[in-house]
Parts: structure tokens; C-alpha cells; sequence
């Protein structure tokens, strides 16, 4: 049984973003203020790291339980292979009832190197795949690094995720339900993410509020991600928080991501998502090709698009930036 795999996505994102990142300030004063344009674009490319690594969490985390007959029933599970991370070990300490903790043991592959532990719990029901049950993920001092360029981000928290209307992504494959929904949610205070680079340590805070869908067809997964609450009378939010410069932000999904693993799950065949930091927008257009233009339903894009508006009303020149 093939597993639904993001870890390559997120290896090649992210490290591309934990790369690029940079916060520009002025020569005389290390102290000074960040520029809007370069606290859009590095918001922007937080935004996107941020999702790409929980996301990467939730594979992994899709594919332990998808292992455990103890969380989805014997029925449920993978028949063959091995489905876990292949930088962690999975443990049940003092053999708690429905608990699971993913170690990650510091493996480096390529520039990535990730370290701390997730701590899965089983909430609302006594199986992942049953309606209604909820799994809440513990970060603990989860980090990513990329030792070639000594920058990471690190992550504390919370995150819940509701199975809607049931199944695992097993029963999925197997035609046994028509599709996975889940609801994604943080914990009261968000989470916690420091990301570390040539300009020092900074924190940002995450709150999330998504609705992902993932369908199954000829042998490959589509997955549908759209903001999933209305805040400061913006529908469609998917994330709010302070910005690791300290400003409030708020993430809308205008309309939503949709990828697929035909495509590579980290090449957004479509959506749009505006992130509005202070007074300043940041809107990402995703799934075009090399001319700019969107390309077709049945086509995998190379391209997303990126133009920020600043609080005088500046905007700037739209940036084509290939998927790495």
C-alpha cells in the first residue's frame, strides 16, 4: 500500500525558503526597522515554510497512525512496508492508551536535519477512523534545520485535527470512503515558531484554521486546502498571528490551494492566498507556467506569482517565481 508522501515536498520548499530568507535593515543600525517590502515577502515565505513543515508533520503523522492497528484497527492499517519517518522513531512510553511519540533523531539528508518530538493523542473516539475523532499534536522543540546555510526554524504547540466524515488514507485507496476531510485547528495560544538566521532569532506566532479535502484517482491523491473561519470580517482566513517582526497578520485563502501528487504535491496546480501584514498586503498566486499564465486542469504548473502592495498604495512589480 503506497502512503500519501510530502516529506520531498517539503525537503525541496522549504530549504529552498530557509535559504533565501533574509531580513534587510539599515547598515548603521542593526536595531533599525525592517522595510515593508522585505517584511511582506519574508512573511510571505514564512507563510509558506510554516505550512510546508506542519504539513510535512501531518504526513508523518498520517502515516504512523495509518501503521497502528492500536489507532485505526487491525483492518485499517498498511499491509506492507514501512511507512514512518524515515528521520524518527515512533515510541508509546509507559504504554499510555492511545499515545504516540515521534522522535525525530536528527538524520541529515542532503542540507535538512530535523530534531524534538511530536506527541500524537487520540481524542473523541477510540479509533482515528471513526467520524468525528480528533487527533491533537504536541510540538516539542520540533526543528528544522539547514545546516548548509545555518539557518532553522523551530516549532512549539499545538494543532488539532479533526477527521470529519472518517476513514485513513488506507480505506481511501481501497475505494472504502469517498474522500478524507480534515479540520485543522491550533491551540488557544497558536504555535510558537523562532526562525533563526544571519539576522539572529526572531518569533512568530501561528494560528490556523483550514479545511483540507484529499481525493483519491488512478493511483494518485488530490488534496483541496481552503481557509476555514472569518476574522476582522474576512472570510476564507487560514492563519492569523504576529509576524516574527512583530506585527499582526492575517493569511486569507481567496480561493483555495489545490495540489496533487501527479504533480508534486509542493507545485500548487491552483489558488491564490493574500497575506495582509499591518498596513501592507502580500498576494501569492500559485499554479502558472513560465509566461505567467494559469495553466490548464489537466496541466502541472512550474510557476507561482508574487506582488506585494504596500501601505502608501505602491505595489510592486510582480515577481514569477519558479517551484524548486
Amino acid at each position: 500500500m503506497k502512503s500519501v508522501n510530502l516529506k520531498c515536498a517539503v525537503v525541496s520548499l522549504c530549504c529552498f525558503l530557509l535559504i533565501t530568507t533574509s531580513c534587510k535593515k539599515s547598515s548603521s543600525n542593526s536595531n533599525a526597522t525592517v522595510d515593508e517590502s522585505t517584511q511582506a515577502r519574508v512573511q510571505s515565505e514564512d507563510a509558506t515554510c510554516i505550512n510546508g513543515e506542519t504539513e510535512s508533520v501531518d504526513d508523518d503523522v498520517n502515516n504512523t497512525v495509518a501503521s497502528s492497528a492500536r489507532f485505526c484497527g487491525l483492518a485499517n492499517v498498511f499491509a506492507l512496508g514501512n511507512h514512518l519517518p524515515y528521520d524518527a522513531d515512533t515510541s508509546n512510553p509507559g504504554n499510555t492508551a492511545n499515545r504516540i511519540i515521534i522522535t525525530y533523531n536528527g538524520t541529515t539528508i542532503g542540507c535538512r536535519k530535523r530534531t524534538g518530538t511530536i506527541t500524537i493523542d487520540l481524542l473523541n473516539a477510540t479509533k482515528w477512523v471513526e467520524a468525528g475523532a480528533a487527533l491533537k499534536y504536541t510540538f516539542t522543540n520540533f526543528k528544522v534545520e539547514n545546516v548548509c546555510t545555518n539557518r532553522s526554524v523551530k516549532i512549539n504547540g499545538e494543532r488539532y485535527v479533526t477527521n470529519v466524515n472518517g476513514g485513513n488514507i488506507v480505506r481511501l485507496k481501497a475505494g472504502l470512503v469517498p474522500m478524507l476531510k480534515h479540520k485543522i485547528r491550533t491551540g488557544t495560544i497558536g504555535l510558537e515558531a523562532t526562525f533563526t538566521d544571519s539576522s539572529g532569532s526572531r518569533t512568530a506566532v501561528w494560528n490556523v484554521a483550514r479545511l483540507t479535502t484529499i481525493n483519491y484517482i488512478t493511483d494518485n491523491y488530490y488534496f483541496n486546502a481552503a481557509g476555514d473561519t472569518t476574522i476582522n470580517n474576512k472570510p476564507a482566513t487560514e492563519s492569523w498571528g504576529t509576524t516574527r517582526f512583530g506585527n499582526p497578520y492575517q493569511t486569507m485563502f481567496a480561493s483555495p490551494i489545490k495540489s496533487n501528487t501527479l504533480c508534486k504535491l509542493w507545485k500548487p496546480t491552483e489558488g491564490n492566498v493574500i497575506h495582509s501584514v499591518g498596513n501592507f498586503n502580500a498576494n501569492v498566486v500559485f499554479g502558472l507556467n513560465a509566461s505567467g499564465n494559469a495553466v490548464g486542469s489537466n496541466d502541472c504548473a512550474t510557476h507561482y506569482k508574487v506582488t506585494w502592495t504596500l501601505a502608501n498604495g505602491t505595489s510592486s512589480t510582480p515577481q514569477l517565481i519558479p517551484y524548486k
